[in-house]
């Protein structure tokens, strides 16, 4: 391959996942999967994989432990909702929540998201704003109407700033700015977890 190829590559993924990067492992693997990342292999999440797989061969076949810094205790048998029509991002997004051992769905536009949410149930949902068919706003107020307010707690993502108070008053528990930090990610995603865990 290449090397303008491998570069425009690296650019590409680097621009929508750079925050998975900011993991030494992660990014030592990255760079090994990148050197023998096969011409066929074209997509972002064919990459993922492939940086997936390296780091399972590296760490003796135990998936996903080269991705964190061990398993969160919070993660184990908890499901969580990613509704985002950003494909990359959403699986940056669900490699790193599977790596640490939570249970990853995805929606695409904002229908998909509501339908899994109400037949489901997770534990969280991780809410794009932007979506096609029903936007993050419209879809949370269904979901309240129909659940009730906070019965599933809502994380909204978001490179839009100024709708954070319109979705305070439906009742999310976090409203996170992209680009955002993954470690961060995830313990805000922890965080929210836990005052679940403690609630009656």
């Amino acid at each position: 391959m290449g090397s303008e190829i491998i570069a425009e590559r690296t650019k590409r993924l680097l621009e929508s996942q750079s925050w998975l990067m900011a993991d030494a492992p992660v990014a030592l693997s990255f760079m090994t999967a990148i050197a023998t990342y096969p011409d066929e292999a074209v997509t972002a999440d064919q990459l993922l994989r492939l940086v997936e797989q390296r780091m399972t061969e590296a760490s003796g076949g135990q998936k996903g432990k080269s991705l964190t810094q061990g398993d969160r205790p919070m993660a184990q048998g908890k499901k969580i909702l990613v509704a985002d029509d950003e494909q990359e991002l959403v699986s940056a997004i669900t490699t790193r929540l599977a790596a640490s051992g939570y249970e990853v769905l995805t929606a695409r536009d904002g229908a998909q998201a509501l339908e899994l949410a109400i037949r489901e149930k997770p534990d969280l949902i991780l809410l794009d704003v932007l979506m096609p068919i029903m936007d993050g706003y419209a879809c949370l107020r269904q979901l309240n109407a129909k659940l009730g307010r906070g019965k599933i707690p809502v994380m909204v993502l978001t490179s839009r700033d100024y709708m954070k108070d319109l979705f305070a008053l439906e009742g999310v528990e976090d409203y996170v700015i992209k680009p955002f930090d993954g470690d961060e990610l995830l313990e805000r995603i922890e965080r929210i977890l836990k005052r679940g865990a403690k609630s009656p």
